[in-house]
């Protein structure tokens, strides 16, 4: 079978594969399940986490390439399904302003629709996320700033310049439309309200230490991957926990819950990602295939696994129902 044009072998699991092909699958266990993690490769691909043993997690890969993906950081789900992936097209490290970057959007088929975003609005895009009406936000790392979109596209505003964030990485609303932002930069997180007017920071150095993505569970805590831990905050911005110093934490990029409370890591340095029941005890690992970044939970109309405006906790895993058929690719 070719799938917007990638050859890929299907496995049948019972009456299922009908409904799953093409991400069909909306509202289910099954649709859920799916973990989508856009890699350092150019490419996203997603598991299935319903799976007990990391060997059939990682057998249970699905890969999707585009050559409309560049580099590609923070990926969301809309409320439709839709794909939007943050691109860092022609990377050059060497100049970080020598490059293009933009936002690329896919049907739930994965069929690409446009690509939004322009130099001044968006400068080495990292998380993403969207607000409870529907209008689309991206942290600007080199930028220092969060540009918004409508649900079209088109640029609205920007939040936080003037430094009130700085090297700006993952970013998340929680339940009441508060806007939090990373500050990978100054070790700490950055708190607007809906009308993105500036609030205060939440946490410092030790506690937080180049903070990335970050996530909130199901009981409104803040968790941010940050070094080689994830530390734990309340919904009032208080110190928790940490999750770690451990070795199946190793630069932690995107976090993201599943619907039993059960926390996901992508582990950039180590191309692994790490989970962790509700507990924070750790339970096991898988391997990526290059190295994953940002976490997103959310899918083909099917609601977000915490009750959040957004439908995702930004950075690079997904969980949802696009591309929801159980298969792999031939090759890699």
């Amino acid at each position: 079978m070719t799938f917007n044009g990638i050859k890929i072998s299907v496995r049948l699991l019972g009456a299922t594969l009908a409904l799953a092909v093409c991400g069909l699958l909306t509202g289910n266990a099954q649709a859920q399940s799916r973990m989508f993690v856009s890699l350092d490769n150019n490419s996203i691909v997603s598991y299935d986490i319903s799976l007990s043993t990391p060997a059939d997690v990682e057998a249970s890969k699905v890969i999707f390439s585009s050559t409309n993906l560049n580099n590609p950081s923070g990926i969301a789900f809309d409320s439709a399904g839709n794909l939007y992936a943050a691109n860092n097209s022609n990377f050059d490290p060497s100049n970080w302003f020598n490059n293009t970057y933009n936002i690329s959007k896919f049907d739930p088929a994965g069929n690409f629709l446009t690509k939004f975003g322009a130099f001044d609005d968006l400068v080495y895009p990292q998380g993403i996320a969207f607000d409870s009406s529907g209008n689309f936000y991206a942290s600007n790392y080199f930028g220092n700033k969060i540009a918004k979109y409508d649900s079209n596209g088109n640029f609205l505003t920007t939040i936080g310049a003037g430094g009130k964030v700085r090297a700006p990485y993952g970013i998340a609303f929680d339940k009441n439309g508060r806007l939090y932002v990373a500050n990978n930069n100054t070790n700490d997180i950055s708190v607007f309200d809906a009308s993105g007017i500036f609030q205060g920071t939440i946490g410092s150095y030790p506690n937080m230490d180049g903070p990335t993505g970050i996530a909130f569970d199901q009981y409104g805590n803040l968790y941010a991957a940050n070094g080689y831990a994830i530390t734990k905050y309340d919904s009032t911005g208080v110190f928790v926990t940490k999750i770690g110093p451990s070795v199946n934490l190793n630069y932690p990029i995107g976090i993201a819950f599943d619907s039993a409370g059960n926390l996901y890591a992508a582990n950039y340095a180590i191309n692994t990602i790490s989970k962790f029941d509700s507990t924070g005890a750790f339970q096991f690992s898988w391997n990526t295939q290059a190295a994953p970044r940002f976490l997103a939970l959310g899918g083909l109309g099917s609601p977000s696994a915490v009750p959040e405006p957004s439908a995702v906790a930004f950075g690079i895993i997904a969980i949802g129902s696009v591309f929801g058929l159980i298969a792999r690719k031939r090759r890699w």
